[in-house]
């Protein structure tokens, strides 16, 4: 035993009675306010007089000045006998008394404490405490019980909240259970709606005594605090009061408000004159006396001075008036704006037309709307700026968060180039409550920056989505990816065992092996086949290549691929020079306890902010953050309700897939090790060996999984009173799941109280990207392989029975060249002339005829043969054309005689006469006209004189 040396003894304690504690603490994780704390082990020395009264409420108050632990955390203690190294807990103040009444010979005692939980809680992190416990005290592994809990849950029926695995979604993402259904299962979201309602509901105001408010009144000292009377600050937007005498904060908002008046009785108004000081206004209809008048006043305050008669007009509301100006199409577009901040011109002008009864111009509301976004989020261009003074609020409330802003400089401007966050309570649960497997990818933005957003996710214990990090840059390039993945290894640091999963992105792969070198590299292997399809056609592909994939075994991995490779010994080239990752169950480690192949995680990140894709870029990092705060608070709550120790919906899942096991029989060799034959028709199939205590089966499902494979199940029901719990892997335990969200997600206050970062510089927008002709697209077009419903299949040519072509295809062997269509309205055809002694010897020429035999298969043969003979054919008849044609010619050369002689013959034979034009008369005036006619004018000839 050691005992106290005087010489430590504080010089308030007499030697004589002083009594040492040596207390002896694990290492914790203290739970604060802003977050988990990680503490590691420490020894502590307490003094107090033996004379006093010292318990235990006195030394935990003791160890609060000495340690450190969350509001929701307590001390647990222990006494330790240092020789037969026995332990027991301390419970109450009689057990500490005892305890030093026991030990006042050696003045001295030791202690061991735990940082622990309150009632109500439990520890989202694993805790060390004493060991070798005696059988007075009580010790139960915090992993595997619950606390009672102080709200009370109602029963929940996991039946109709686990989703079932579905055979053709294997090896996709797929969750345990629906969050949303669960939330609603354990009464939380009818107890969020019973307090909204209880906070609408008006507290009534305590009515004073009339006695009692006497008193008030003569006990009180008057103060004269009176300030002078402000001008109204607010006015009905929708119905404004114009009367004489009605006063508005300003100019500005009087002219918004004797337009909406405008609006609201029918009439158009024409602005008279109108500047800082006065207002005068009139109805444009003819015969209408009405006018209004208003002036400034000395407060900046606009009061209406006359306001006269009634209108004598008819309605204008079924006109497009000037009424309804773009700053009044702003201020009504705002609240729209709120309830949906990506809401159309279109949408809008609808709202407005029906809810005022107008007629609004397009260009009208389009342009206001976007008065009403610059208002609500800000300009464009100052966007970039915020993200500094972002930067520093989230710095600010929750230490530990690592957000990164890279730039680069653009002649005098610095223009941004790179984005990346990842808060404190993500980086914590991923480290804590995930397993070590990240999904990444990137989606595009397709707002007024066609930027991308590069995103990594993990996976909980209810396989749900859980974001760890995100950030902005122009474009999927290699260097963009390095800084990315060099921001998410400063965030997370070195994780052993990491796999991460990509899509065949070169840039990003290469990243990744720079830096994550150890970690696993897998591939989506849904985009390894989309791939594929672009080089290998047939049904031997897709039946092949998706078993060999989803295979555990290396033994029925080489099975299907040996068929994929005897049909196309290229497939292996080609997948080792394009795809040359882990694409197979059968090349995973066991270690991550994940199987997926397909990349879809990264496909639900894109889904869940979506609306957030066309903000400004500090509106949508704000906007995805408060999504996390209800992400993170809807989970927490959901993990706090959980009891056990391994999630009840996958218990649940395994519970239904021990179901349905007749076919597998099961032969016991001890209690930890058994044979599992699968029986076919009677027939012994396969057979594989299941070891319980090392939780493994030689079929590789259980080790890859994490859970008990079938033919483990099998061997766990067949003994009576199996606890399923036993033989599930920790990371899909409550604890785990607790720890993944125990972490909280800062609130931040609005932009306007932000910290100013004074930086030297303006961030300028990046440079904008050319963009195709038309709107810009908003709904990402999936591929064939992403579409659901019936799944897609390969055609096959009934011709020649190839897959990927229908019979008639131009890609058919057997499908000859196609004849041309005559056309609709071919020309009429003229008389046919006749024959030259050239055309007349030639056309008596015999031409060989081609024999084809009908019936027979049109083979590439029989074309080839069919195209000889037409060939042969052709010389033939060429040679004797030429031969008849020198026949002819010498004929013509002997013959001196010509012809007989036609009226054609004559008729050409005559020279043509030479016809003479009259002359062109040239324009004369009038005058010369006369002179002309007077000279020219012959007399009349008589009566029958000839012609």
């Amino acid at each position: 035993m050691e005992f106290p040396d005087p010489d430590g003894c504080p010089p308030w304690i007499d030697p004589g009675n002083g009594f040492r504690l040596v207390v002896n603490c694990g290492s914790y994780t203290a739970s604060l306010d802003y977050g988990m704390l990680d503490i590691s082990e420490q020894q502590h020395e307490l003094w107090f007089d033996r004379g006093s009264e010292y318990d235990l409420d006195k030394f935990v108050n003791d160890m609060a000045s000495l340690m450190i632990w969350g509001r929701c955390q307590t001390l647990s203690v222990w006494a330790v006998d240092v020789d037969s190294a026995a332990e027991w807990k301390i419970r109450t103040n009689d057990h500490f008394a005892k305890m030093i009444k026991s030990r006042l010979n050696e003045k001295a005692a030791h202690l061991k404490v735990e940082v622990v939980y309150k009632e109500g809680f439990l520890s989202a992190y694993s805790s060390v405490g004493p060991s070798g416990l005696t059988s007075e005290a009580e010790h139960v592994d915090d992993s595997c019980v619950s606390p009672e809990h102080p709200e009370q849950i109602p029963p929940v029926d996991w039946s109709e909240l686990t989703i079932l695995p579905i055979p053709e979604m294997d090896g996709d993402a797929a969750a345990v259970a629906d969050e949303e259904r669960v939330f609603e299962a354990m009464g939380f979201k009818a107890a969020d709606i019973d307090g909204e309602e209880a906070r609408a509901t008006k507290v009534p105001i305590p009515v004073i005594p009339t006695e009692l408010e006497d008193d008030l009144r003569d006990v009180s000292i008057p103060v004269d605090d009176k300030a002078p009377e402000e001008p109204l600050l607010d006015w009905d937007r929708d119905h404004p009061d114009m009367s004489v005498g009605s006063v508005f904060p300003s100019m500005y908002d009087f002219r918004l408000a004797v337009k909406q008046h405008a609006i609201e009785n029918e009439f158009e108004l024409r602005t008279e004159h109108s500047d800082k000081k006065r207002f005068r206004g009139s109805c444009k209809a003819n015969g209408c006396a009405w006018l209004i008048r208003a002036r400034t006043q000395h407060d900046n305050s606009v009061r209406v001075q006359i306001n006269t008669l009634e209108h004598q007009c008819s309605s204008k509301c079924r006109l497009e008036g000037t009424m309804a100006s773009q700053a009044w199409v702003a201020e009504r577009a705002i609240p729209l704006l709120k309830r949906k901040h990506n809401i159309g011109a279109k949408e809008v002008q609808e709202a407005l037309e029906d809810k005022y009864n107008i007629k609004i111009n397009y260009q009208t509301v389009y342009y206001g709307t976007q008065r009403a976004v610059d208002k609500l989020f800000g300009k464009w261009d100052d966007s970039w700026d915020w993200l500094y003074r972002f930067k520093a609020e989230v710095e600010l409330r929750s230490p530990g968060s690592v957000v990164e802003i890279d730039t680069v400089q653009d002649g005098d401007k610095v223009r941004f180039s790179r984005f990346f966050c990842a808060y404190k309570a993500c980086i914590d649960g991923f480290l804590n409550g995930c397993r070590p497997y990240l999904s990444i990818d990137s989606t595009a933005l397709n707002g007024q920056w066609n930027g991308h957003m590069p995103a990594a996710m993990a996976l909980d214990g209810h396989n749900w989505m859980f974001p760890l990090a995100f950030g902005f840059f122009d474009s999927e390039t290699k260097d963009n990816w390095i800084w990315f993945m060099q921001q998410l290894l400063k965030s997370i640091g070195h994780v052993p065992k990491l796999a991460i999963c990509t899509d065949a992105c070169k840039g990003l792969e290469k990243a990744v092996a720079k830096v994550f070198p150890w970690a696993e590299q897998r591939e989506c292997f849904r985009h390894l086949m989309e791939n594929m399809k672009k080089h290998y056609i047939g049904e031997i592909y897709g039946k092949n290549m998706w078993p060999a994939a989803k295979a555990y075994t290396s033994g029925k991995f080489n099975y299907f691929m040996g068929k994929v490779l005897e049909a196309s010994p290229g497939v292996a080239h080609w997948l080792n020079d394009n795809h040359n990752l882990l694409w197979a169950r059968s090349k995973f480690s066991t270690d991550t306890k994940v199987d997926y192949i397909n990349n879809n995680l990264a496909e639900c990140w894109n889904g869940w902010i979506k609306e957030f894709k066309d903000l400004p870029i500090h509106c949508m990092v704000d906007a995805i953050r408060v999504k996390l705060v209800v992400l993170f608070e809807k989970r927490r709550r959901i993990s706090m309700a959980l009891q056990g120790c391994i999630l009840p919906g996958v218990i649940h899942q395994l519970n239904a897939a021990s179901k349905g096991l007749g076919h597998l029989k099961v032969t016991k060799g001890n209690p930890n090790q058994s044979e599992v034959t699968e029986i076919y028709k009677d027939e012994e199939v396969r057979r594989h060996v299941v070891y319980l205590k090392e939780r493994s089966c030689t079929c590789r499902e259980w080790d890859v999984t994490g859970k008990p494979c079938p033919h483990a199940l099998a061997v766990i029901t067949s003994a009576r009173g199996s606890n399923m719990e036993e033989y599930v892997d920790m990371a899909y335990s409550v604890q785990k799941f607790r720890g993944a969200h125990a972490g909280v997600i800062p609130n931040i206050t609005d932009r306007t109280q932000w910290p100013v970062i004074e930086k030297g510089f303006k961030l300028h927008p990046p440079h904008a990207k050319k963009r195709g002709v038309g709107r810009q697209r908003k709904n990402r077009i999936p591929s064939f392989l992403e579409r659901s419903g019936k799944a897609t299949r390969q055609v096959k040519c009934k011709g020649c029975g190839e897959y990927g072509h229908r019979s008639g295809s131009w890609r058919c062997s057997l499908t000859g060249t196609k004849r041309k269509r005559p056309k609709k309205n071919p020309a009429k055809r003229g008389r046919k002339k006749a024959k030259t002694a050239e055309e007349a010897s030639t056309s008596h020429v015999a031409t060989p005829e081609i024999i084809t035999v009908t019936g027979t298969p049109r083979t590439r043969a029989a074309a080839a043969r069919e195209r000889a003979t037409a060939a042969a054919a052709a010389a033939q008849a060429e040679a004797a054309a030429a031969a008849a044609h020198a026949e002819a010619a010498a004929a013509v050369q002997a013959e001196t005689t010509v012809g007989p002689s036609t009226r054609r013959r004559l008729a050409m034979d005559q020279p043509l006469p030479i016809l003479r034009l009259p002359p062109i008369p040239k324009k004369m005036t009038p005058q010369k006209k006369r002179l002309c006619t007077k000279v020219r004018k012959t007399p009349t000839k008589p009566d029958g004189a000839a012609t």
